[in-house]
């Protein structure tokens, strides 16, 4: 991997951290408020913690938009898989649970899948900003998979946080292009982006994201919807940059089969991640489709938080 390539995944490992503890907080806020008795965004909103979230999203994004003038695209989308290797520790602190260190070896596996595919493929950076006919077959491509995946939920319930998660995945990895599309046209000036048909289509696609992403997470099953979500938006990544920006994945037969291997590897890691306790207790007290919190039994556990929020420390 070449030295902007490391320093791309570096910046990009850092803000799926932000991005983390962005997401931590704002569901510890959640939880608070549920545990409780209260309802409604107005409260969850007056939490400190609920804003603290909010405000780590700026630093979040500038780290990734940075990462994405550095190096290639299909190194920095996929190295944002790290938030599902972070949200394990995150869990636990957000449910107040005492995380083993056994509880890190599934996300180890993730990360070391992750490296061997980067290593093995080792891509190249292509355009920096893409024309409008390039876009246009991909981009209607994973309308059609976003849409489908929506659709698919509707009609299957059981399967609807997982399929939903899918459809976030894959519209987050459009913004990421998006978000390059725009940082590739800045090289002509400010006029140049605000004149860029890619800054509006980002504005309108992240509030989408915004709506969708709280669909997935109220879809009943969090660790479903944050799995396959964390899972698919690499791959969409990778299709993204080769289509769009015309970024090479070299490496003859032995690369590839590197790249498989590690592959397999994410996806036996994100399998145990999903199975982590931290996780497994934060999905339990996720509100659910029908708006209920967690039960009696874990509600004496969240009564706690708030507590422990006060305090400093987790619950």
């Amino acid at each position: 991997m070449s030295g902007s390539n490391a320093l791309a995944a570096g910046l990009a490992t850092g803000a799926a951290l932000l991005f983390t503890i962005s997401f931590a907080l704002q569901q510890r806020a959640n939880l608070v408020v549920m545990s409780s008795g209260g309802s409604g965004a107005r409260p969850v909103m007056a939490r400190p913690e609920w804003l603290a979230g909010i405000g780590l999203q700026l630093p979040a994004f500038a780290l990734q938009a940075v990462a994405l003038g550095t190096g290639a695209f299909a190194v920095v989308q996929p190295a944002l898989i790290t938030q599902l290797v972070f949200m394990v520790p995150a869990g636990a602190w957000v449910v107040g649970s005492r995380m083993r260190a056994r509880d890190l070896l599934a996300p180890a596996v993730v990360l070391v899948g992750l490296v061997v595919v980067e290593l093995a493929t080792r891509p190249e950076p292509g355009l920096e900003v893409a024309s409008g006919g390039a876009w246009a077959g991909p981009l209607l491509m994973l309308l059609v998979v976003v849409g489908g995946c929506f659709a698919a939920g509707h009609a299957l319930p059981s399967y609807r946080a997982a399929l939903r998660g899918a459809a976030v995945g894959v519209w987050g990895a459009a913004l990421g292009a998006l978000a390059k599309q725009v940082i590739g046209s800045g090289a002509d000036g400010a006029g140049a982006i605000v004149g860029s048909w890619a800054l509006w289509a980002l504005m309108v696609g992240g509030l989408l994201n915004f709506l969708w992403v709280n669909l997935a997470l109220r879809s009943g099953r969090l660790v479903a919807a944050l799995v396959t979500m964390s899972s698919v938006a690499p791959v969409a990544s990778v299709f993204l940059a080769v289509t769009v920006f015309e970024e090479r994945l070299r490496g003859g037969p032995g690369a590839v089969t590197a790249a498989l291997i590690g592959a397999a590897l994410c996806v036996v890691g994100t399998a145990f991640v999903a199975r982590s306790p931290s996780l497994v207790a934060l999905g339990s007290a996720a509100p659910t489709a029908g708006g209920s919190a967690a039960g009696p039994a874990d509600g004496g556990r969240l009564a706690a938080l708030d507590d422990g929020a006060r305090r400093g420390g987790p619950g």
